[in-house]
C-alpha cells in the first residue's frame, strides 16, 4: 500500500483525536431545581420530554416559561437528569414510580401538573366495539372483587421477585386472536423482560382474553405507531399508559380507565446537581467509559462486519446485476426493456435509504436480520443501477461500428461486449467503479450499527455539552475513512492486474 497515504490517513486521525481531547474544561455547571412543580414554570429551568407522548404539550400548556429539552427515549431523559444537565425529566407519575424504585437518588415530585386516567385503546368499528363492551366489564369486575389493586400492588410497589406475567402464547384462542399492539418501554404498565412482554396492562389483558376466550398476537412497535395503528384498525386493541384526552378520543375508543394518576416531574433529590460528574475525564478516561464501560467496542465490531457484509453482497450481486439490465434494457422485446427501465428509474430517483426504509417497514421488520436484509436488497438495487449507467455511458462512448459487432456476439461469447469496454476504457472504468464502492461503503455506516446509533445518541445528548458525544463519531469517521483507504488501495491492485493481463 503507498506509503503516502497511510501517512495522511495517520495525520488526519492524530489531528481529529487532538480536536476532539481540545473539549471544554469549565468547571461544573448547576442547573436550578425548584422545591414546587410551580416553580419548574421558570425561563432558567429545563424540563427534559419524551417525544411521541403528550409530555410536550403539558409543558408547553403548564410551564411556558420553562425551557424544554426533548429526547427520543425514556433511558436519555433519565440519563440527563442523572448527570444533572436538566432540572427534571416531565413523565406518568406511576412511571416515575418504576424509576424511582430501589433508588434514592431520585424522586417524583408532589402533587400533578396534570392529572390523567390510563385505558386501552380500542379502533372504531363494530367488531371492536363488542370487544371493548367485554373488556370494560372485566375491569369494572377486576375493580369490584379488588383484582386490580391486587396488580397496583404487585407491579407499582417496592417488591421485585413478583414481576412477572403469564406466558400470551399459551392462550387458548378458541374464540379468535386479537392483533395487541404496544411500545415495550412504559414500566410498569408494559415492558419487556427476558424476551416476555410483562407488565400490569399484559396482566389484565391475560385474564380477559383468558376468560373469553381470546388469542394475543404482539405486535411491538412505536408508541406513534400504535396509535395510529389502532386509529386505522391494523390493530384491535393498544396498551402502553395511554393517557385519555379529548383529542385521542375522537380517533379511537378509550376503555374503562384501568389506572389513575397524572403527570408530574421527576428530579434528583440533591437540591443541585453538577452537568457532568465525568467531564474532568482525561482523553483515556473518556475512552474507556465510552467505548469499555458502555461496550461500545462490541457495536464497533458489529457495525463493521455489518458492513462488509452488505458491501460484498451488494457488489458481487450488484456487479452483474448491472450488467444484466443493461443488455436485457437493449435486447429484451418492448414489455421486458418497459419493465427494466422503470425499475432502474425507480431505483436512481430513490434515495437508497429510502428504498430501505421501505423494505424493512413492508417486509423484514419482523426478522431478526431483517434490517440486514432490507440494506442488502436497497443497497444491491442502487449499486446495480450505477453499474448500469456507467456500462450505458462508455459503452456509448465506442465506436458505432465495433459496438454492434461485439454487441451481437454477447450471447455467444459472454465475454466479448465487456472486454470491448475494459479494453478501450478500462482504467477509466476501473476508477468510477472504485467510486461507486467508495460510496457504497460510505453509505452503509447508516446501517452498520455505528452512525445511526452514535447520531441517535447525539441529538438526544447534544445540549448537555459533554465530551463523549463527540468520541464515538470522530472515531466511527476515523474507521470508515480507513476502511475506504484500504479498499480502494486493495481495488488498485486487483483492477491493474487485470489490465496487464489484458494488454498480453
Amino acid at each position: 500500500m503507498n506509503k503516502k497515504i497511510i501517512y495522511i490517513a495517520l495525520c488526519v486521525m492524530a489531528a481529529l483525536v487532538l480536536l476532539t481531547s481540545c473539549g471544554k474544561t469549565d468547571k461544573p455547571k448547576k442547573v436550578k431545581v425548584p422545591d414546587t412543580l410551580e416553580g419548574f414554570n421558570d425561563k432558567d429551568v429545563t424540563v427534559g420530554v419524551v417525544d411521541g407522548y403528550i409530555f410536550e404539550d403539558i409543558a408547553k400548556r403548564k410551564l411556558p416559561k420553562a425551557n424544554i429539552m426533548h429526547f427520543s427515549t425514556r433511558e436519555y431523559a433519565y440519563k440527563a437528569l442523572a448527570t444533572g444537565a436538566i432540572s427534571g425529566v416531565l413523565d406518568d407519575e406511576p412511571i416515575i414510580r418504576a424509576v424511582t424504585r430501589g433508588t434514592d437518588a431520585v424522586d417524583a415530585m408532589d402533587g400533578y401538573i396534570e392529572p390523567a386516567d390510563y385505558a386501552f385503546v380500542f379502533p372504531k368499528n363494530d367488531k371492536c366495539d363488542t370487544i371493548r363492551e367485554r373488556f370494560d366489564s372485566y375491569v369494572e369486575l377486576l375493580a369490584n372483587d379488588g383484582a386490580l389493586n391486587g396488580l397496583d400492588e404487585k407491579w407499582f410497589g417496592n417488591k421485585t421477585t413478583n414481576k412477572q406475567s403469564m406466558d400470551i402464547s399459551k392462550l387458548p384462542a378458541i374464540n379468535g386472536t386479537l392483533e395487541l399492539a404496544f411500545d415495550g418501554e412504559n414500566i410498569p404498565f408494559e415492558y419487556m423482560s427476558a424476551g416476555q412482554v410483562v407488565g400490569f396492562e399484559i396482566d389484565i389483558l391475560y385474564g380477559f382474553c383468558q376468560k373469553y376466550g381470546y388469542g394475543l398476537a404482539l405486535n411491538q412497535v412505536p408508541f406513534s405507531d400504535m396509535l395510529s395503528g389502532v386509529e386505522s384498525g391494523t390493530y384491535d386493541i393498544g396498551c402502553g399508559a395511554v393517557t385519555i384526552t379529548d383529542e385521542r378520543s375522537e380517533k379511537f375508543n378509550f376503555s374503562r380507565p384501568c389506572y389513575t394518576g397524572g403527570a408530574t416531574i421527576c428530579v434528583r433529590t440533591d437540591a443541585v446537581v453538577s452537568s457532568d460528574p465525568d467531564e474532568a475525564r482525561g482523553l483515556s478516561g473518556h475512552f474507556k467509559k465510552t467505548f469499555i464501560e458502555e461496550d461500545r467496542y462490541i457495536m464497533m465490531i458489529k457495525g463493521v462486519l455489518t458492513t462488509f457484509l452488505i458491501v460484498f453482497v451488494s457488489v458481487f450481486v450488484g456487479n452483474p446485476l448491472g450488467y444484466i439490465f443493461y443488455i436485457l434494457s437493449r435486447r429484451s422485446n418492448i414489455v421486458v426493456r418497459g419493465i427494466v427501465r422503470v425499475i432502474l428509474w425507480f431505483v436512481h430517483v430513490t434515495p437508497a435509504i429510502m428504498i430501505i426504509m421501505l423494505l424493512y417497514y413492508k417486509y423484514y421488520r419482523d426478522l431478526y436480520i431483517g434490517g440486514e436484509i432490507a440494506a442488502i436488497v436497497g443497497f444491491t438495487l442502487a449499486f446495480s443501477d450505477e453499474i448500469y449507467r456507467m456500462v450505458e455511458r462508455y459503452s456509448g462512448m465506442i465506436d458505432d461500428g465495433e459496438f454492434e459487432k461485439n454487441y451481437r456476439l454477447w450471447f455467444s461469447k459472454s465475454t466479448e461486449f465487456f472486454n470491448t469496454l475494459m479494453k478501450h476504457y478500462g482504467k477509466e472504468m476501473i476508477t468510477d467503479f472504485k467510486n461507486i464502492v467508495v460510496r457504497l461503503i460510505k453509505a452503509t455506516a447508516v446501517v452498520g450499527y455505528i452512525a445511526v446509533n452514535d447520531m441517535t445518541r447525539t441529538f438526544d445528548l447534544i445540549r448537555q455539552d459533554s465530551f463523549e458525544i463527540t468520541l464515538p463519531l470522530v472515531t466511527t469517521m476515523i474507521l470508515y475513512i480507513l476502511i475506504i483507504v484500504i479498499t480502494t488501495k486493495l481495488l488498485d491492485r486487483v483492477a491493474m492486474r487485470r489490465v496487464k493481463k489484458m494488454d498480453i
